[in-house]
C-alpha cells in the first residue's frame, strides 16, 4: 500500500518503478486527493485499486482479501499450468519412439509403419485384437509428430451410447428458437484442431456419424448438429478397431464401405 503525495517519489512512480522490478506485486494506491483521472491513470499504470482518504478498515479489508484471493487464483494457475506441460513432457517421453521395446521383424516394420504415419495429418487407421496396444500406436502418432503439443482427445464409440454419438464429436448449433433455445456448442472434432483425436471401436461408430466423418477427411471442414455452417477444421483423427469386427460390420451394412475403403488408404495393422 503506497501514499500518492510523498516527498521525494509520489505513488505512481513508485507503483512503476515496483511493478517494474517484480510484476507479480500487488499496489493498491491511497490519497487524500483522489479525482478520477488519478485513479484511471494508477490503474492503467497496474495498481490493483486506488483509495481514497480516510480509509475506513472494513473498506480496506474488503480490498484485501479481493487481492490476496486473486492472487491465490493466479498462484493455483501458475501451478496447473506447470503440472499440465510436465504431464505433457512426461507423455511424450513415454511415447517417443526411442522407448518403444521390441527389435523383432514385426516390431521394426510396426515402428517404420508409425514414423511414416505421423509426420502427416492424413487420418490413420489402427487395427489390432483387444490388448494389442492399439491406442499406445495412436498416442506415438500424436506425441512424435510435429503437433505433439497441441490436444489430444479421445472418444470411444464403445463406451458412449449410439445417440450421443453426434453431438459428442460433432457439436450442437445455437438456437434461439421459442421453446427450443439451446446454447452453442463445439465438439470434439473442433476442439481437436490443429491437434489429434483419437476414435476408438470405430466400427461402432453411429451410422449417421459415418457419413460426416467422411466430409471431415475429405475437406477439413465440419457442421455442428442442427446448423448450416461449416467450421474449417485441421484435425489427424486416429480411428482404432478390432480388424475382424470393422470387416464384420462393413458386411453387415452397419459400417459404410466407402468409408472403410478411405480409411483402409492408411492403415497401421498391429
Amino acid at each position: 500500500l503506497t501514499d500518492m503525495n510523498m516527498p521525494g517519489m509520489d505513488g505512481l512512480t513508485l507503483l512503476a518503478n515496483t511493478l517494474k522490478a517484480d510484476p507479480s506485486v500487488s499496489v493498491i494506491v491511497v490519497t487524500a486527493h483522489g479525482t478520477i483521472e488519478t485513479a484511471v491513470e494508477a490503474m492503467k499504470k497496474g495498481a490493483e485499486d486506488f483509495l481514497t482518504k480516510p480509509v475506513e478498515n472494513d473498506h480496506l479489508r474488503v480490498t484485501l482479501d479481493r487481492v490476496f484471493r486473486k492472487r491465490a487464483l493466479l498462484e493455483e494457475n501458475k501451478r496447473l499450468v506447470s503440472e499440465n506441460e510436465a504431464l505433457k513432457e512426461d507423455m511424450r517421453i513415454r511415447y517417443h519412439l526411442a522407448t518403444a521395446v521390441g527389435r523383432s521383424e514385426e516390431a521394426v516394420q510396426l515402428l517404420e509403419k508409425i514414423h511414416f504415419h505421423m509426420k502427416t495429418r492424413s487420418h490413420t487407421l489402427v487395427l489390432g485384437e483387444p490388448g494389442s496396444g492399439e491406442v499406445d500406436v495412436a498416442k506415438m502418432l500424436h506425441y512424435n509428430g510435429p503437433w505433439a503439443g497441441r490436444p489430444l482427445l479421445f472418444f470411444d464409440c464403445f463406451s458412449v451410447p449410439e445417440h450421443f454419438h453426434e453431438t459428442q464429436l460433432f457439436g450442437e448449433e445455437a438456437s434461439s428458437r421459442p421453446g427450443d433455445a439451446k446454447k452453442g456448442a463445439a465438439g470434439l472434432i473442433e476442439r481437436a484442431h490443429s491437434g489429434s483425436l483419437v476414435i476408438s471401436s470405430v466400427h461402432r461408430l453411429n451410422p449417421a456419424c459415418q457419413s460426416r466423418l467422411s466430409r471431415v477427411i475429405r475437406e477439413e471442414q465440419t457442421q455442428r448438429t442442427g446448423g448450416t455452417r461449416f467450421y474449417p477444421v485441421s484435425v489427424k483423427v486416429i480411428f482404432t478397431a478390432n480388424p475382424s469386427d470393422l470387416d464384420a460390420a462393413v458386411a453387415a451394412g452397419g459400417f459404410k464401405r466407402d468409408l472403410h475403403e478411405i480409411l483402409k488408404e492408411n492403415a497401421i495393422v498391429i
